[in-house]
Order: C-alpha cells, then structure tokens, then sequence
C-alpha cells in the first residue's frame, strides 16, 4: 500500500485534470457554442460525475509515472 502522501500528490494531478476539462468545456461551451454559463456549468458537473474514476485512476498513474521508473529487470514473466 502506498503512503499517505502517494494520495495527496494524485489528488493534486486529478485537480489539475478537471481545471483542464473544466477549461475545455468553457471553450467548447462558451466560446464555440455560445451556450452560457449556466449550460457550461450544467456540462462540466455532468462530465465530472461521469469520469471521476477515470480521472481517479489516471491522475494515480501520473503521479506515480513522475517517480517511479519502469525497470525491464524486475518485471514479472509470464509462467
């Protein structure tokens, strides 16, 4: 089990994954569709409750990726 701080350093990756999508859909929304605010805001809550373990897991590997080297030595063969 990773420690503690493993988990903090992911939530940060997630934080910046949804600032990323949030500013996505505020160009797509906002900029491209002239939706408004309120129609961005309603897109961005969908979008999050639907790919929040997506998110979750991937934001895990970024942070971990940043730290921890793949060494080819070490991998498991198959038996």
């Amino acid at each position: 089990m990773p420690e503690t701080g493993f988990y903090y350093g992911a939530m940060y990756v997630s934080y910046g994954l949804n600032i990323a999508l949030g500013v996505a859909l505020f160009i797509l929304s906002n900029v491209i569709f002239d939706w408004g605010t309120t129609a961005f805001l309603i897109l961005f809550v969908v979008s999050v409750m639907l790919t929040w373990t997506v998110i979750f897991r991937k934001s895990r590997l970024i942070w971990i990726n940043l730290f921890v080297k793949y060494d080819k030595t070490k991998a498991p063969t198959k038996a």
